[in-house]
């Protein structure tokens, strides 16, 4: 596929750093929709940070307290990462219902391939072509 003729709206464009104040901003935002590019910088942010937060309690010895910064960690994104998936399923034209697929094994490889898909460059049942949390 040739991503030059990939028409993106400005208001749809995010890079490393607007994906995660994006993130946080719409921390309890189930509507509206979500690009690709917010999701998976996201996702990269968030596996770095686990990385991070795993060496961290290995360091402080925290591994077997219940109480270490991967458990904290897990505990401030668990809301945003849910409507942040939810969001990215309604920028496809999909209810936000079949995120509960992640509850099975299996289920996670259609979620995992709809993450990947190219969200509708056209309004659809959940909001116009836009970035949650943006207002132009």
């Amino acid at each position: 596929m040739d991503d030059s003729k990939v028409n993106v709206p400005a208001n749809r464009q995010v890079n490393f750093g607007q994906a995660i104040v994006l993130f946080f901003i719409n921390y309890f935002e189930f509507s509206g929709r979500s690009s690709a590019g917010a999701y998976w910088y996201f996702a990269l942010w968030s596996f770095l940070l686990v990385i991070l937060f795993a060496v961290m309690d290995f360091t402080f010895d925290l591994v077997d307290n219940y109480m270490n910064f991967s458990n904290l960690l897990s505990l401030v994104t668990l809301v945003p990462s849910i409507s942040l998936s939810i969001r990215r399923l309604h920028d496809i034209n999909k209810s936000g219902w079949w995120f509960l697929l992640s509850i099975t094994l299996i289920g996670l490889i259609p979620l995992i391939y709809w993450a990947c898909q190219r969200g509708d460059r056209v309004e659809n049942d959940y909001g116009s072509d836009k970035e949650a949390g943006r207002d132009s």
